[in-house]
């Protein structure tokens, strides 16, 4: 009898960047359109997002209406981060126990109730894992339905879909930090831009690496936001460069996308999505030979 040699276990990481981790989703669906069978995804940062959607059963149509029906700006509810820091150290002084936490530039509770309503009235249809980072441990939270991570304690179990992203989107400065069961949540880039090892560790054996975050060269500030935007992007950019994304059992991809502002966001939204979906199809014979190693 021939032996028979077990499908590889795929999993597919998506990093943090910002609005153009729309292309994610464009990956991901030119993916299953050639036939590869994904079994868990994580996502970090603006990736967690997509992650969750793709993991919620978030197809190509599906994400093409979202990106037509982006509100951008009208998520924005300002959180008067210098008041709300005055406040707070005018609490600490007259030794009152209970002091919130400080505002971002946002405060969020728009966009925690915009992904609520994209996840409503759905359930996950595969293993997926969320990355945020801890600001009280410093360390990578990883929150997952993947049973076998959460036994081996490499991760957590995920129990509430928007605020886990929430967390995982949230830039230092930028959004308000997410306290979620004893941790306070920010940009899971911070420790772990694109998550190959919460797949490994859930038992992945062949990653696909989504590598859309990128600094663009003719990048020129106009608000206070890209400054701070850009600042952080740097920070994870270097740390992008001590990933693992040299493993030999990882496949990296990495569309040339449009930069995408808050205030003029669906136009090159649209066009990530789509860019990252025909990107993804050219790779198609690299890929599937990548695939087909594990069988040998």
């Amino acid at each position: 009898m021939a032996n028979v040699h077990p499908r590889p276990r795929v999993g597919v990481a998506l990093c943090g960047a910002e609005l153009a981790g729309v292309a994610h989703a464009g990956v991901l669906c030119a993916l299953e359109e050639m036939g590869v069978q994904i079994d868990h995804v994580a996502g970090s940062s603006s990736g967690s997002l997509v992650a969750a959607l793709y993991a919620y059963g978030y197809r190509y149509r599906d994400f093409d209406a979202m990106v037509r029906r982006f509100p951008g700006l009208l998520l924005s509810d300002y959180g008067f981060p210098v008041v709300t820091s005055v406040l707070n150290i005018v609490r600490k002084s007259v030794h009152i126990n209970q002091i919130p936490v400080p505002n971002g530039l946002l405060r969020g509770h728009k966009l925690l109730k915009y992904i609520r309503n994209l996840l409503a009235d759905r359930k996950p249809q595969m293993d997926y894992s969320l990355v945020a980072t801890d600001l009280f441990s410093t360390k990578a939270v990883v929150f997952t339905n993947h049973t076998e991570t959460i036994e081996q304690g490499t991760a957590y179990r995920s129990t509430d879909v928007p605020r886990e992203v929430l967390g995982s989107c949230a830039m230092p400065g930028m959004l308000t930090p997410v306290p979620l069961r004893g941790w306070l949540l920010v940009d899971g880039g911070v420790r772990d831009i694109v998550p190959v090892q919460a797949l490994r560790n859930a038992g992945c054996d062949r990653v696909i690496a989504i590598d859309v975050h990128q600094l663009p060269a003719t990048w020129r500030p106009v608000t206070t936001v890209d400054v701070m935007a850009r600042s952080m992007a740097t920070l994870l950019d270097e740390a992008k460069q001590t990933s693992d994304l040299a493993g030999r059992d990882v496949f990296v991809l990495r569309p040339d996308l449009e930069w995408t502002s808050w205030w003029a966001a669906r136009k090159p939204m649209a066009h990530n999505l789509h860019t990252a979906r025909t990107y993804t199809h050219q790779q198609a014979s690299e890929l599937m030979r990548f695939l087909r190693r594990s069988f040998v």
